[in-house]
């Protein structure tokens, strides 16, 4: 079950706002271990949580298994003007390189864990180098920044534990990495409802359940981006399918108040969306809700040509992030 849609279900409501509800009372006896800073949540809260996300677990999405695929060695000509993108094992991620490929001419760097298990996932191109590098891990995200010139954190936990590592601390890790390493320019992949004025909303429910405190995570990973010294792009998409890109608008919101019509978006056209941000004029520092026109009552058919063109035009008139 998609939880985008589940999200729609109001007989849903009154169970998840309940199960949150618990989650929250259960974070709250959670006890802190002073030596690593770090929230580690005692035996019983686990087994609380466990049983009482069980119903939003059960009807939300399983967790997506990664394919395999190929890690080439990094050339020498990587090493400059390069984009760097985290998370690149991830559908989203894969998304973005592909992109990347085909309307850049830099050389393109896709950051995973182990690039072992990634045969035959990520395309063979030239430009193309895969290298090992864990978010959590600031010595290997600091490696894999070295002469960057864009970086996309399209990364996010996969573990029900691991939120507050990945999206939160990772994103802070690649901001720190990227800042040191020159970077122009930081693009974070995020979601849609994620701002805490959301609290009470049904998909934010869901997702800041399903993993333990993911939106919670994600806002936190957005701040540290905001707030470091290097210019950034924050997206927040919808609903995310696996449908191909070019087929709709991109929608665009700010303020996290929703976006008329469509809920929904491609992986396909979040990449376009990241892409451009790395070098349009006015994505700079801003942070964006984006959503398809493709499903939105009375919307009229587009050619690839104005999908495309709506990708360029989507940014004017944006309110830029405090800094």
């Amino acid at each position: 079950t998609d939880p985008w849609r589940l999200a729609s279900s109001p007989a849903s409501t009154r169970t998840l706002t309940a199960c949150s509800r618990i989650c929250d009372r259960t974070r709250a006896n959670a006890y802190v271990d002073t030596t690593t800073a770090a929230t580690t949540p005692t035996a019983a809260a686990t087994a609380a949580v466990e049983e009482q996300v069980a119903l939003v677990v059960a009807t939300a999405l399983p967790r997506s298994s990664l394919l395999p695929r190929k890690s080439p060695a990094m050339s020498s000509a990587a090493a400059a003007s390069v984009n760097v993108v985290f998370g690149a094992g991830g559908s989203t991620g894969l998304q973005c390189v592909k992109r990347l490929l085909a309307v850049t001419d830099a050389p393109v760097r896709a950051v995973v864990r182990d690039p072992s298990k990634y045969e035959g996932v990520l395309p063979h191109h030239e430009r193309l180098s895969v290298v090992a590098g864990d978010v959590t891990k600031l010595d290997t995200v600091t490696a894999a920044c070295a002469g960057a010139s864009g970086v996309i954190f399209a990364a996010s936990s996969a573990g029900y534990w691991q939120a507050n590592s990945v999206d939160n601390k990772g994103a802070a890790n690649v901001a720190a990495a990227a800042t040191e390493a020159g970077a122009s320019r930081l693009v974070l992949v995020s979601s849609a409802r994620v701002s805490p004025h959301n609290r009470w909303t049904l998909i934010r429910i869901i997702l800041n359940n399903v993993r333990w405190g993911l939106m919670d995570a994600k806002f936190a990973g957005e701040e540290a981006v905001r707030h470091a010294k290097i210019d950034h792009c924050v997206v927040r998409p919808g609903g995310l399918t696996n449908e191909a890109g070019q087929q709709s608008r991109i929608l665009v919101g700010q303020g996290d108040n929703g976006v008329a019509g469509s809920h929904r978006i491609s992986r396909a056209d979040v990449a376009a969306v990241c892409v451009e941000a790395l070098t349009n004029p006015a994505a700079r520092n801003v942070t964006v809700e984006v959503v398809s026109s493709q499903g939105t009552p009375g919307a009229a058919p587009v050619t690839a040509q104005e999908a495309e063109a709506s990708v360029k035009q989507m940014w004017h008139g944006l309110k830029q992030d405090a800094k």
